[in-house]
């Protein structure tokens, strides 16, 4: 698509040192294994310390699910990448639809509608801080030149579908007892 070359061009002609190095760092956290250890290990306190096993089951599902059919959906669907003149990192294989966008996009959504958030302002400002991760993580990667923003888009779309619907499958949360 012409918007996809415009827009992964413009970002790369205007990327500032700050830029790049916060969007390396992202994708360091995002694709190296001691930090996803480590986030798993987070998560998986997360999920210890509210004693909600059905968050674990909600996001570890959308989790795996979204991995599994971003990559299913690239082998059937092969698109190639941003050219390497437009990329500050390698990256293998298709990129449609991106997995990262789908992963993040799956367990925010599983997490944010799972969890029986205490107050309405609670419930505002996690739906605002997991959006802004999620929107960050994934403008690092256009960004970068590692996906097109339809890839993003697309993998938005899959996330969605899928976050929503392991969210539904473990039930709506219970309201707290006081």
């Amino acid at each position: 698509m012409q918007i996809d070359t415009q827009v992964v061009t413009y970002l790369a002609e205007h990327r500032t040192w700050l830029l790049d190095r916060a969007a390396l760092a992202t994708m360091y956290v995002g694709s190296h294994r001691a930090p996803q250890a480590l986030i798993g290990l987070v998560g998986f306190g997360i999920v210890m310390w509210m004693r909600n096993l059905r968050l674990g089951v909600a996001t570890g599902s959308a989790l795996i699910l979204s991995t599994f059919l971003s990559e299913v959906l690239k082998g059937l669907i092969g698109r190639h990448r941003p050219p390497p003149s437009l990329a500050m990192v390698d990256a293998a294989g298709s990129s449609f639809p991106s997995g990262v966008a789908a992963m993040t996009a799956a367990v925010a959504i599983a997490f944010f509608l799972v969890v029986d958030w205490s107050t309405p302002l609670l419930r505002v400002l996690a739906a605002l801080g997991l959006t802004a991760l999620v929107l960050w993580i994934n403008f690092c990667v256009v960004y970068l030149g590692v996906h097109w923003p339809t890839d993003v888009l697309a993998g938005w779309l899959l996330g969605g579908v899928i976050g929503v619907s392991a969210a539904w499958l473990v039930g709506r949360p219970r309201p707290s007892v006081a």
